[in-house]
């Protein structure tokens, strides 16, 4: 006010007095008991600097220890806070990367495919938003890459792999890239077997990249041959 007295409005939709009398109530019971009391002001959301604000509250009282992005996009996903089409570019982004696929590739597949001009729309949103991922990692990796840049030493032999045996569990969940990194580590030994374990029923991870085709095809992805016959496993 212009007398420097304090007068605190709320929305018109609000009963003020009821407000503020609220206010005033948990104000003393927090002050009986000897709690601590964060307030937050609809002016700190407006000007901007609500989380700022809340942060600086907070930082004599607790330790931050923050989540890692990744689980707070799946909280937000159990929270049905992301929508369906979001959750789709992520999907697609996982399977684009695990694939090792370009943009060229995808249209060649949508052309074969006969998708039309839906599937160009698609990839039209998809390439700047995979762009800015990539610029925003720098020089990181992400879990993908680590998988990628695995097989690739492996199959030019910069890594010398001394298995024989390879047991993988849980196999319906298998990617492209970790089939491809198997893969390689199979062919740098000639007698190098691979047993799996996996049930198709179960497959439940498509959204992180796990193809079950590689399951159901096993034998003429990862076989090998004996007694003159191809694809055996």
């Amino acid at each position: 006010m212009r007398d420097g007295t304090e007068h605190l409005m709320t929305a018109p939709y609000i009963d003020r007095d009821a407000y503020l009398a609220d206010m005033e109530w948990k104000r003393g019971v927090h002050a009986t008991h000897g709690t601590v009391l964060i307030e937050t002001f609809s002016y700190d959301r407006q000007e901007g600097r609500l989380l700022q604000a809340l942060e600086e509250k907070l930082a004599p009282h607790v330790t931050y220890n923050p989540r890692r992005p990744e689980t707070i996009f799946n909280r937000l996903i159990e929270l049905h806070r992301i929508d369906s089409f979001t959750r789709l570019l992520g999907t697609f982004l996982r399977k684009y990367k695990n694939g090792g696929y370009s943009i060229q590739d995808c249209e060649n597949k949508a052309r074969a495919l006969k998708a039309g001009r839906r599937a160009k729309a698609f990839l039209n949103i998809f390439e700047p938003v995979y762009q800015e991922y990539q610029k925003r990692l720098g020089k990181r990796i992400d879990f993908e890459d680590m998988i990628l840049r695995a097989a690739h030493y492996a199959e030019i032999g910069r890594y010398d792999s001394p298995f024989h045996h390879i047991l993988v569990d849980e196999f319906q969940d298998i990617s492209q890239s970790r089939a491809r990194l198997i893969k390689a580590l199979k062919a740098q030994h000639a007698d190098t077997r691979l047993f799996a374990v996996g049930d198709d029923w179960q497959s439940i991870f498509r959204f992180a990249g796990s193809d079950i085709h590689l399951m159901r095809n096993f034998g003429h992805e990862f076989g090998g041959n004996f007694d003159g016959e191809s694809a055996v496993h």
